[in-house]
């Protein structure tokens, strides 16, 4: 299967819903999306999502320019939480035969920029693990969502980023990658586990996420070999 596919953002900034559907309706866009040959879209989303009081707001209203649709997101306008809107999203991808990685960009909405590490004073390494578990679990008897970029652009940015393979729990991206990919698999089998890269590796600089020199020193190792996917965060 050949994966060709799309970034929606949104679900990672303090908005929490896909970014455009002020001006378009959620399932034209998606129609649209297959309808130009892509068949996945990669979800960027941050713990943010997740939280009990997390709430958002959806206008309906307009004629949708591709498919006519009128008034546009009207179900969608109903909601009130960022899971409901992913769960339609969900939904709407599994009507469509589009599949869906999930990316966490960032532990809080709109900070992928001050984040160099997996874990932030808010989100712990335990509650990223953990939140991750949840969607996995969420998601399991949905085919459409077929794989976790457990994080976006791990790097080595402010001085104190992220390291390959040293056995430094604070900074050792492919063992907390491990950690993190194991939880998945066990709350949902079927997944693809993806892992980006480092920015620095034995002084070696690349892009944010897209260095994987570590890898032929020290390899990924999760419980199923055969949902590995190493991603180099290449532009």
């Amino acid at each position: 299967v050949r994966l060709t596919g799309v970034n929606w953002f949104g679900f990672e900034t303090s908005m929490m819903y896909p970014h455009g559907i002020w001006s378009r309706d959620c399932r034209s866009m998606l129609k649209q999306i297959k309808d130009c040959g892509f068949n996945c879209i990669r979800f960027p989303w941050s713990n943010d999502i997740l939280k009990a009081g997390a709430t958002i707001s959806i206008n309906s209203y307009g004629t949708d320019p591709y498919t006519g649709v009128t008034p546009m997101n009207q179900i969608e306008s109903t909601f009130t939480s960022p899971m409901q809107m992913l769960d339609k999203i969900v939904e709407y991808c599994q009507q469509l035969n589009i599949k869906i990685i999930l990316d966490n960009h960032s532990r809080k909405s709109d900070n992928y920029l001050n984040e160099s590490v997996w874990y932030t004073p808010d989100v712990s390494e335990a509650k990223w693990i953990s939140d991750w578990a949840t969607l996995a679990a969420r998601y399991k008897n949905n085919d459409a969502v077929i794989g976790m970029d457990l994080d976006n652009e791990p790097n080595g940015a402010h001085g104190q980023g992220c390291t390959w393979g040293n056995s430094n729990s604070l900074t050792d991206w492919n063992k907390a990658a491990e950690r993190c990919g194991n939880a998945i698999l066990q709350a949902n089998p079927n997944v693809l586990i993806i892992i980006e890269g480092i920015q620095t590796y034995n002084g070696d600089g690349y892009w944010w996420g897209g260095n994987l020199k570590g890898v032929a020193d020290f390899p990924i190792v999760i419980s199923n070999p055969k949902k590995l996917v190493y991603s180099p965060h290449e532009y």
